[in-house]
C-alpha cells in the first residue's frame, strides 16, 4: 500500500513536498489548451495526441492538466 504525505518547510509550517512512500516527488507540469489547425479544439488523431505527451516529456513534464468543457 501506497504511504502519501508532507514533508513541512522549516521556515513557514508549509508543505514543501509531496512525499509517496517516504519519496519527495517534485511535481513539473503545464495546462495543456492545444489548438489543432484541423480540428481547432479536437485533435485530429490518436498519433497527434500521443505527440503531445511525447512532447511535454522531453520537456521534463511529469503532470499535464486538461480542462474540460461541457457542452
Amino acid at each position: 500500500m501506497r504511504k502519501i504525505d508532507f514533508e513541512y518547510s522549516t521556515q513557514s509550517g508549509v508543505p514543501a513536498a509531496l512525499r509517496i512512500n517516504s519519496l519527495p516527488r517534485y511535481l513539473r507540469g503545464a495546462l495543456h489548451q492545444s489548438y489543432y489547425p484541423d480540428g481547432v479544439y479536437t485533435a485530429s488523431s490518436v498519433e497527434v495526441i500521443k505527440n503531445d505527451i511525447a512532447y511535454a516529456k522531453k520537456f521534463g513534464f511529469n503532470l499535464s492538466a486538461h480542462p474540460h468543457q461541457d457542452r
